[in-house]
This record gives structure tokens, sequence and C-alpha cells, in this order.
């Protein structure tokens, strides 16, 4: 299958999932007469509001709503770095989550490079400029800060379709169904030993990740949802996240949580690794990417 067809593939994918999901919200519109997860003391005001019958308002989600987010998992020092592209759309009902290779070539650098040179922000500065995607706001921590709040939220259900192993040679996790707690999965997330290499590493860490999302976005329906974003804020050592940003996009959270559906999806990247070492993504992988999170006055 060429980079044509891949992309293709993955594009009707990405729109399939996006339209089915826009069709249920409207239908769930209809049903639930108030709706969202109101942040005690924080503002109101954002996304469209309808009336209904009884005089209450009603959610409704917009492209106001929508937030791409870059967070980066450190590993131990000189260990491998998770680049996460987590896109949060209620107005398609979606969450698009790619995993980039550390090593992808950016201007200025490897996008591991960049990073340590200048923190998420210049990470976000050079995606933005190199593969014309849109970053909101950043977030960087370590892999034990994120293993702690999986395991707060209860940890999660994978399949994980090869055995790992560690840098030592010993098997890290056998292929298969695996119940993960928060600590395993940061060690899949920051394992060097994928068979498949850096691009495999990327792929089945972002269907991770999804799966994550997936079973934990229902925490957004309860009392646990503030404490547990002022954890994930308070665990990161460079974020540009705010109270503020939680105020403005918990309800649209509990509205994709209340759908019922499995609004994220990990998305696949391919490419190839030049003399240099640098990582080019194909031409399928790019595009993708700038459908999915490119500029937010369009859907992607």
């Amino acid at each position: 299958m060429d980079d044509r067809d891949q992309y293709r593939r993955q594009r009707r994918r990405v729109f399939a999932l996006s339209f089915a999901l826009s069709f249920l919200a409207m239908g769930f519109i209809a049903v639930f007469a108030v709706f969202g997860l109101v942040f005690p003391g924080g503002d109101q005001d954002r996304g469209p509001q309808q009336s209904s019958g009884g005089g209450q308002p009603v959610y409704l989600p917009s492209p106001q709503d929508r937030l791409t987010l870059l967070a980066v998992s450190e590993g131990p020092a000189g260990g491998v770095l998770t680049f996460a592209l987590v896109g949060f759309y209620p107005d398609t009902g979606s969450m698009p989550i790619a995993v980039l290779p550390q090593t992808l070539g950016l201007p200025g650098g490897t996008l591991r490079r960049l990073y340590q040179a200048g923190g998420p922000q210049a990470a976000a500065r050079a995606l933005r400029v190199g593969l014309g995607v849109q970053v909101d706001r950043v977030a960087a921590g370590p892999g034990s800060a994120l293993a702690a709040l999986l395991d707060r939220a209860g940890g999660l259900d994978f399949q994980l379709p090869v055995t790992l192993t560690d840098p030592a040679g010993g098997v890290l996790l056998t292929a298969g169904r695996q119940q993960l707690d928060g600590q395993t999965a940061a060690a899949v997330l920051g394992c060097s030993g994928w068979p498949g290499g850096e691009v495999q590493r990327c792929n089945v860490s972002a269907a991770l990740l999804a799966a994550a999302v997936n079973t934990h976005l229902p925490l957004a329906l309860g009392s646990r949802a503030e404490d547990f974003f002022a954890r994930a804020v308070n665990g990161c050592t460079s974020t540009d996240l705010t109270a503020r940003d939680y105020a403005d996009h918990i309800e649209a959270a509990r509205f994709m949580a209340r759908l019922a559906v499995r609004p994220a999806q990990g998305l696949e990247v391919g490419g190839s690794h030049g003399p240099s070492g640098a990582f080019a993504a194909d031409s399928s992988t790019l595009a993708l990417l700038r459908t999915c999170f490119g500029p937010q006055d369009a859907a992607p």
C-alpha cells in the first residue's frame, strides 16, 4: 500500500469517526435539556448557549472549545521522550492523538534537540512552522508523574501487539492483553526495545494514550475532575495550562463523556530516517497531521 492509499484510509477513518460522533452529539442534545460540568467558582461563558423548553441553558460545542496540546513525557535522564499531539475537538466529537518520533526533523534540528535546548515551547514553535499544525498549549513532565496520574485513575486494559524488551535484553512485557498500571504504562511509552523501532513505538504509544483517554474520560462527569486536573498540572515541570483552561473546557469534556463513545483515536505515523539520523515523515503522515491538527478555523 503506497502513501496515498494509507493516507486516504486513515483520513476516511478520522472523518467517519468525526461525522458519526457529531451526529450522535446532535441527537444527545435533543434528549438532554441541561448539560455541562462547571468549574466551581469558574467562568461559564464558554461555548454557545441555547435555551431549553424550561428556560435553562443547554451547552452546544463550537470551534471556540477546541484545544490542541503538545504533551511531553520524559523518561529517565537521557532516556526516551514521548511527544504527543492531542486534539480536543468537541464540535466534531473527536480527540486525535499522534505520538511523534523524537528524531523528527524540524527547522532548527530534531524534535528532541529543540526540546532539550528550549523546552516544550521551542518544540511547539518548530512543529507549527515545520508541520503546519496548531499547538495551543504545552505540558511536559516526568514519566513518574504520568504513572501516578494513571494509577489514580485506575490503570487501563490494553492489547500489546508485540513483546517488549528492556535495555538489558530481558522481557519487559509479553504480547497480548495487558492490565496496565501507571508505572507499566509509562514503561511502555519509554521503552526503547521495540522490534519495529521508533515508528512502532510511536504508533502503539498513540493507541495506548487513546485507550487511556477513552477509559477515563468519564472522570469529567464526577467530583474528581477538578482534583485530577490540578494533579496533572502540578505534576508538570513546564506547562502553560491554567485553571482558566479547565473552566473553559470542562463543560466540553463532560459533553463528550456523556456521549458514552470512544472519541480518542491513535493516529499512525510513517516515514524514514535519513543519513543524518533525522526522521522525515512521509507525505501521507504530513497530510494526516495537517488535516487533524491544522489551524482551528477549519474542522479537522
